[in-house]
């Protein structure tokens, strides 16, 4: 998937563990949803693969994507206390970047991996617990982006040790491009794989 709208450039690419397998049998998810003068996003890794974990990661993004205005942390805290019954977990990391300031706030539960390439490359380091299991307390965080940054957002079925001298053009493709690549360059065989790129446009 793949959109341009005002000040964002994004897309979405999902892949199932299984090679041939549809969308509805990947347990990875993700969101982009503009209002306002703000972007939600949120990339989600129900725990496992196949139609179990697509069952879960649709609960998830159907919960959260309905509370996208609201608080990061009231989301994902009240996301956690509804899929508690259900034994089966997640893990998600959900972000609102503000197109008028570039401030990104961002709460992170898992091993979802957020990076920035730009005017400075920045890792941020997620958080441990399992959404449904164990939680911390979330925490929202706060990073400042600048006008023609990248934002790639991927579950732990993307190796997560890439920058940008292995990929030096990153820059330079769409969004579209960056997220393919990545899911083709360093998506891993043994698990579903999701990568939301969100470039940040004038």
């Amino acid at each position: 998937m793949r959109k341009v709208s005002d000040r964002i450039e994004f897309s979405i690419v999902k892949r199932p563990l299984i090679k041939g397998l549809l969308d509805f049998e990947c347990g990875d998810d993700a969101i982009v949803k503009k209002f306002g003068a703000k972007v939600f996003l949120a990339v989600i890794d129900a725990l496992g693969h196949g139609g179990d974990a697509h069952a879960i990661s649709i609960i998830c993004k159907n919960f959260i994507e309905k509370r996208h205005n609201k608080k990061l942390s009231q989301t994902v805290t009240a996301l956690h206390e509804n899929i508690k019954s259900l034994n089966k977990g997640a893990v998600a990391c959900l972000a609102v970047l503000d197109l008028d300031t570039g401030e990104l706030e961002y709460v992170s539960v898992g091993n979802i991996c957020l990076k920035i390439f730009g005017s400075v490359n920045r890792k941020i380091e997620y958080k441990p617990g399992i959404i449904g299991y164990n939680i911390p307390t979330p925490q929202v965080e706060f990073i400042k982006m600048s006008m023609g940054d990248v934002l790639v957002m991927h579950t732990d079925g993307v190796k997560e040790h890439f920058d940008i001298t292995d990929f030096p053009d990153i820059m330079k493709n769409s969004a579209e491009k960056i997220a393919k690549k990545i899911i083709r360059k360093f998506g891993k065989e043994q698990d579903d794989a999701c990568c939301l790129v969100l470039r940040y446009i004038k």
